[in-house]
């Protein structure tokens, strides 16, 4: 590829001669990936660490290549290579709307830190305190985090995390600590995509970003900062829709969302009044009617969830009704047993969503082992 080649050339070579999986498209459009890169980073090793993470996960070969190559192009223009190291990852998602895999580029916190840190107006950081760790803080107008760690690191005994900011010229940081209940609930009420999120996967690395998030509202922040938050919070509503040609040119933006992933949303219902009871019903600002099939539920505000204009919040889910009361973890994993198809164990562990969390984290286990089945073309084998 010469250096002038234009997204027209680019186009024009996707019909009908564009490479068929993601290692021939990696190889092709090689240049398109070093002219996006930043000074700092060679293209020969954004492509091999691409390629690296395209083999190191085998559901990236059922995504639509292009929609690899645009998250690679994304990754590459932010200066965030997608490894083992946390500061990125590439992440298959099925996109329920077209019934195709689709690969979005995920920032880690310490990708998110490293934005921050880049641009010169700040630093950040984030913790994650587990059981016997020495922990105290405090907020106000003299703010501080004390924390000594013991040596324990177990997800399952998290009890805290928080974030750090210190804006350039700053008197005083900005802190967010989040006890793990907290992060729990953030994620159950934002997340549309179940039990495929991946903080099912790796929670203390979703839970230090969900806090180092809410502090990098309050920090100065760069266009690459800045694109990097916006498509994290795209992924939570289960697609960020990059285009190759927005990829290449850098022109993605994310689509509004009246559901996006922030915490004054309930505020600024309750500042408009809705929902109002009325006779003993809920009703929007819409004048609807809550019906419980239908309409979503708020466990942290004990009330139907409304979106930012007072209106009903659709119920979540793909058709079937979450966490209804006969759905249980045995019928959950029979269901999974029965499946031939990971597109029918999708719509399967959603059911799940609203179990306690050991339930979930079992029933996310067996999900796991059985998609592996599946795509290896066994049998069920007696797994019990």
């Amino acid at each position: 590829m010469t250096e002038n080649t234009s997204i027209t050339d680019l186009q024009q070579r996707q019909e009908p001669q564009t490479p068929k999986n993601f290692p021939a498209m990696l190889k092709s459009f090689q240049g398109e990936i070093e002219k996006a890169l930043p000074k700092h980073l060679s293209g020969d090793r954004m492509a091999r660490i691409a390629l690296t993470a395209f083999r190191r996960t085998p559901m990236l070969a059922k995504c639509d290549p292009r929609s690899v190559f645009a998250a690679v192009i994304q990754a590459s223009q932010l200066g965030l290579e997608p490894d083992t190291l946390g500061r990125a990852y590439l992440i298959p998602y099925k996109n329920h709307s077209t019934g195709v895999y689709e690969c979005q580029f995920i920032p880690g916190w310490k990708g998110l830190v490293e934005l921050l840190n880049r641009s010169g107006q700040g630093t950040a950081w984030t913790g994650a305190v587990f059981m016997n760790d020495e922990f105290d803080y405090m907020l106000g107008d003299s703010p501080f985090v004390h924390h000594k760690p013991g040596g324990e690191y177990d997800p399952e005994k998290l009890t805290h995390v928080y974030a750090i900011g210190r804006p350039k010229g700053a008197e005083w940081p900005v802190i967010e600590v989040w006890p793990m209940e907290r992060v729990t609930k953030h994620r159950d009420q934002y997340n549309k995509v179940g039990q495929r999120h991946y903080s099912y996967k790796n929670m203390e690395m979703y839970a230090r970003k969900v806090v180092l998030l809410q502090v990098l509202k309050y920090m100065p922040a760069s266009p690459e900062l800045t694109t990097a938050v916006e498509l994290d919070t795209a992924s939570q509503g289960g697609g960020q829709n990059i285009g190759l040609k927005d990829a290449i040119e850098g022109t993605w933006a994310p689509v509004p969302d009246d559901d996006q992933e922030e915490d004054v949303g309930a505020a600024d219902s309750e500042q408009k009044g809705w929902p109002r009871e009325v006779d003993g019903k809920w009703m929007d600002s819409a004048g609807a009617i809550y019906n419980p099939d239908t309409d979503g539920w708020s466990k942290a505000d004990n009330r139907p969830a409304v979106k930012t204009n007072g209106t009903f919040k659709a119920r979540r889910g793909t058709g079937a009704k979450v966490g209804k009361p006969d759905e249980t973890l045995e019928i959950v994993i029979g269901k999974m047993k029965a499946a031939t198809t990971e597109d029918q164990l999708n719509d399967i562990i959603d059911l799940a969503r609203e179990f306690s969390e050991k339930d979930k984290a079992d029933a996310g286990a067996f999900y796991d082992a059985r998609v592996k089945q599946i795509q290896e073309g066994g049998d069920f084998g007696g797994m019990e």
